[in-house]
C-alpha cells in the first residue's frame, strides 16, 4: 500500500511550486490543504493545512542549534518540519537512543532539545 501511495505522490510538485521557482516542500504545506498528512495507528489523522499550522505555532529556541529525538508520530513529524520551518539547524536522532542524546547535549550543547517522551526543553548554554 505505501508504495503506491509513494509511488502516486507528485514529489516533482513539493520541489518545484507551480508558477514558482525549486523551493522545500516543508514551506507551503498548506497547499495541500485538507488532504490527509499522516495517520496514526490510533487513527488519529493531521491534514497538511493543520501541520503547517501547528509546525509554525511552535516556540523553537532561535539563533541555535535543536536537538530532536524522534519516533513515528504526528508530533516528532510536527517539531522536526517546525524546526524546518522556522529554520532552525536541528540534529536529528531516535527517540530510543539515550546514550546518544546524551552524548550529543555535551558536544554540541544545543539551545533545545524535544522528544516524545520528555517535550520540548529550552536549554540554557551560553553560546
Amino acid at each position: 500500500f505505501l508504495t503506491n501511495v509513494i509511488n502516486a505522490f507528485d514529489f516533482q510538485a513539493c520541489y518545484a511550486p507551480p508558477g514558482g521557482e525549486a523551493g522545500m516542500f516543508w514551506r507551503d504545506l498548506s497547499r495541500f490543504g485538507d488532504h490527509t498528512a499522516f495517520i496514526e495507528p490510533d487513527g488519529r489523522s493531521l491534514s497538511y493545512a493543520a501541520l503547517a499550522c501547528a509546525a509554525d505555532e511552535l516556540e523553537l529556541p532561535s539563533g541555535g542549534l535543536l536537538l530532536l529525538a524522534l519516533d513515528n508520530s504526528i508530533a516528532s513529524y510536527t517539531f522536526y518540519l517546525g524546526a524546518l520551518r522556522q529554520g532552525c539547524p536541528a540534529i536529528v536522532i531516535n527517540a530510543g537512543d539515550r546514550e546518544r542524546a546524551d552524548r550529543l547535549l555535551k558536544t554540541y550543547a544545543p539551545r533545545g532539545s524535544w522528544s516524545p517522551a520528555r517535550g520540548p526543553q529550552r536549554l540554557n548554554h551560553d553560546q
